[in-house]
């Protein structure tokens, strides 16, 4: 059985604001729903920053204020096999926001984590990128897919220029 922990991280980069929804799926029966829509039961994370707004997880940096640590929501209510995970995101504030779910990650608390992260940004840097906290850094460029052999050697294999995807982050609205 393999662990499936989602986190959501907010990152010490000045105001902004992150939400996730929960997705309506044509075959629910096929997936876990590890977010109830209404509350955060079964995560962990610093009370000042995230919440439950309108049906979303939403994690916040107020407007005036700077976070001096990352931070991370964690879901740590259950086990999970191989996984899709689904689900849309906004990012809202500064051109520099920087955010991402961690997955396959080891939690010492909810300001240190290590493992894979899926990044979010406005498509400027980070959107698509897969990157290794506390380990590999950068794992995955965005426009490429990576495989990396038991001994550590990485075959990547480019379908895509990188800042072709910029264009796909739609501002102050579902991605």
């Amino acid at each position: 059985m393999r662990t499936l922990v989602v986190i959501l991280a907010l990152v010490a980069s000045g105001p902004s604001n992150w939400a996730i929804a929960q997705e309506t799926v044509d075959d629910e029966t096929a997936f876990t729903q590890i977010f109830d829509g209404k509350s955060l039961k079964g995560w962990i994370g610093e009370d000042q920053y995230w919440r439950v707004d309108d049906g979303a997880i939403v994690g916040e940096i107020p407007v005036g204020k700077k976070l001096d640590h990352n931070t991370w929501l964690v879901w740590e209510d259950g086990k999970l096999d191989d996984f899709e995970l689904r689900l849309q995101f906004r990012l809202s504030g500064k051109p520099a926001a920087n955010s991402g779910i961690q997955f396959r990650c080891q939690v010492e608390n909810v300001t240190h984590v290590s493992g894979y992260q899926a990044d979010m940004d406005m498509g400027a840097v980070w959107l698509g990128r897969i990157y290794d906290e506390h380990g590999r850094a950068l794992l995955v460029e965005r426009g490429t897919r990576v495989r990396i052999k038991k001994n550590g050697e990485r075959i990547a294999e480019q379908f895509g220029k990188p800042g072709e995807y910029a264009m796909l982050f739609r501002k102050d609205d579902w991605n």
